[in-house]
């Protein structure tokens, strides 16, 4: 065993030593068999040393041009030629003719700078008495800054053209031009003027006219900006007779619509044409004023000085034939009367109580302003029970008729009282038995608001809480915001004089009752402020349906302004549960929506101005029957900060929905089912038991 071993290893060791004598037999055979074409000369080398001369005569950087990002490398290499064009290999010195683009070592490695641009002859080649050069383009690169623009500056400023022929009192649009140091074009703001003013004229846009003399004119206009100036030479030729000048042939003055009061300064509007429709100088326009007052020509303002009717008149002093007149209504400015208690009113007129009942006694008092009177301007007088002053509660601590009156302290004259009658509480059913029915203010100007509300009063004078409202109105004016609500009505006073009724209808278990209140529209000027916005919302299904599950219901806000122009107009509106959003839609303004509250800004509204926005929603499929879809908006105005709410009508969902969960048994009923439950139970158990038993007997 030990002798195959032996033999095994020693033919394993003696063919790895002929392998590798044969891979070196490899080698050496290349070696040898280059030298024996190098020897016999058969190969050819892809550079001479030298020519039969041996001169340089042709040196080349290869590439000619590169372009390299900031900071980045390349190897340059060179191309060296004889007289007959056979490759050299020379010494070669490598070297950086602009610094600015970067470095080269002595190999021809080159390393781009920082300064990006365009580098002619960037780097420099030497061999003998030859050199070459190399273009280098440094581009921007990543995390490389560039480097800072330079500043144009003016430096070279034409007028384009330098030279024109144009015909007497024809025109002509000179141009500029404008470059920079490096001749790049530039806009630089010019003044264009002329030089030779008799060849004509040039406004500011470089629109020259020519005059009807004729001739050439050398830098006869001129352009100029900053220190640099440029002309043009203007040949004017042909035989046109100037037309004639113009002469001033119309005036107009505007008639103020308004009366000016003593004290005040209105500015009059006016013009004046000439015979070419261009406008006459106003020191070529005279005035005449006939009556009180002044007139300053140069600010157009009249100041009145005195009541009466005045004449101003206004002529062309060149041609005075021409002239108009307008006639100017000076007036006293009314003094405004002291505010005082102008009216009171006791919103009840009768009041049956209980004796130790307790009611407030809700009442307006304005002044003849239309602003609440306060408490210390009023006097209260009762011939019996209890009043107090500051609550306005009155206590029914008697039997009895008594009577309840305010008065103005300043005047009292001016009054209004409550009936009062008091008895024994006897226990009877409750029914409805008054409404009560207030404004916040009963005399209005123009295009005023007044907030309504009313409360319903059973027969032992308490309030009911669950009672509906209706209103309606005749007379000027109409009614806005929520007329199905006890708070939301309000009354408008439209544009009109006059007086109009207001009606509160109060209903309650199948009972209704009304009341009324005047209000009084006044031709005034709003107190104290003239800003007043109307608005209403409707409520509809979009088939004209009832409102179902699925349905799709529309709600139609509209905004008005009825007075003096209001800023930022704005609103936000809840949408109810049970509905999904689908669109909002505005002409004026792209509502926003916030889960279910949308914002909507219309913006500046002008006086009669409307705007609209249509919402529309689907109803759920798991919205409960009898839900009510209506929605309220609260508006708001630069100029009407508090705000205000809007109210839609009532819109009922009347089928669909979810099916009600069935209600547990009670009663008889319920014990009949427990009693079938104990039974069940014991049928089971006994069937349990025999079954039990026959498996036990079968074992």
């Amino acid at each position: 065993m030990n002798l195959l071993k032996t033999l095994g290893l020693g033919m394993y060791y003696r063919l790895r030593r002929i392998v590798k004598a044969v891979k070196n037999w490899k080698k050496f055979g290349v070696i040898i068999f280059g030298s024996i074409l190098l020897a016999t000369g058969t190969g050819n080398l892809p550079a001479r040393v030298a020519d039969a001369t041996g001169n340089l005569s042709y040196l080349y950087v290869d590439p000619a041009a590169i372009s390299v990002e900031a900071g980045q490398n390349y190897q340059f290499s060179y191309r060296a030629y004889d007289g007959d064009w056979q490759p050299l290999t020379v010494a070669a010195t490598w070297s950086m003719n602009q610094p600015q683009a970067g470095s080269i070592d002595a190999n021809g490695k080159f390393t781009a700078g920082t300064a990006t641009g365009t580098y002619n002859n960037a780097v420099k080649l030497t061999a003998g008495a030859l050199s070459a050069y190399a273009r280098v383009v440094v581009l921007e690169g990543s995390g490389t800054t560039p480097p800072p623009a330079s500043t144009s500056k003016l430096t070279y400023l034409y007028v384009d053209p330098a030279a024109i022929s144009v015909e007497m009192g024809h025109s002509y649009t000179f141009k500029y031009k404008a470059y920079d140091q490096d001749w790049k074009p530039m806009t630089v703001p010019v003044t264009w003027s002329m030089g030779k003013p008799q060849a004509g004229a040039v406004d500011n846009g470089g629109n020259f006219t020519a005059s009807y003399t004729k001739g050439t004119y050398e830098n006869a206009v001129k352009v100029a900006s900053g220190a640099l100036s440029a002309y043009a030479r203007v040949v004017v030729y042909g035989n046109i007779t100037p037309p004639p000048a113009p002469v001033c042939s119309i005036i107009r003055i505007t008639q103020p619509t308004n009366p000016i009061y003593v004290g005040e300064n209105r500015v009059i509007p006016w013009s004046a044409k000439n015979s070419d429709d261009t406008n006459v100088p106003a020191n070529k326009v005279g005035w005449i004023l006939t009556g009180g007052g002044t007139w300053n020509a140069a600010t157009s303002t009249f100041s009145a000085t005195q009541v009466g009717n005045f004449i101003l008149t206004g002529y062309c002093t060149e041609n005075p034939s021409v002239s108009t007149s307008v006639v100017l209504q000076i007036r006293m400015r009314e003094v405004p009367p002291t505010e005082t208690c102008a009216s009171i009113d006791i919103w009840a007129q009768n009041l049956t109580l209980y004796r130790n009942n307790q009611v407030t006694i809700g009442y307006t008092a304005l002044t003849n302003y239309g602003q609440p009177v306060s408490n210390s301007d009023l006097l209260w007088n009762w011939t019996g029970g209890a009043f107090n002053t500051t609550t306005k509660v009155y206590t029914a601590t008697q039997v009895g008729d008594f009577t309840l009156t305010a008065r103005c302290r300043l005047n009292p004259s001016i009054s209004d009282s409550v009936a009062i009658h008091v008895s024994e509480i006897i226990i009877q059913e409750d029914y409805l038995n008054s409404t009560d029915i207030w404004a916040d203010r009963t005399s209005l100007c123009l295009n005023e608001i007044a907030n309504l509300s009313a409360q319903a009063r059973n027969n032992h004078g308490q309030v009911i809480s669950d009672a509906t409202y209706t209103w309606t109105w005749s007379g000027v004016g109409y009614l806005t915001g929520d007329t199905h609500s006890q708070y939301g009505a309000r009354y408008a006073s439209s544009n009109t004089p006059g007086w109009a009724t207001v009606t509160v209808t109060a209903s309650w278990h199948g009972q209704s009752v009304s009341n009324s209140i005047m209000m009084q529209v006044r031709d005034c000027t709003p107190v104290p402020s003239p800003y007043f916005i109307d608005g209403s919302i409707v409520a509809t299904t979009s088939d004209g349906q009832p409102a179902c599950t699925d349905s799709l219901v529309d709600y139609v806000v509209t905004l008005t302004n009825r007075y003096a122009t209001v800023h930022n107009a704005r609103l936000s509106l809840v949408l109810p549960t049970g509905v999904t959003l689908l669109s909002t839609t505005s002409a004026v303004d792209n509502p926003r929506v916030s889960g279910r509250t949308i914002f909507w800004e219309p913006g500046t509204l002008a006086q009669g101005q409307s705007v609209i926005l249509r919402i529309q929603v689907s109803v759920n499929d798991d919205i409960q029957m009898g839900s009510n879809l209506k929605v309220n908006a609260f508006v708001q105005a630069d100029e009407k900060p508090n705000g205000f709410y809007l109210y839609s009508n009532d819109l009922w969902v009347r089928c669909g929905g979810p099916t009600p969960e069935p209600l547990p048994p009670t009663g008889a009923s319920a014990w009949i089912l427990a009693g079938l439950a104990v039974i069940s139970l014991g049928l089971a158990g006994l069937t349990y038991y025999l079954l039990d038993r026959r498996m036990a007997n079968k074992i």
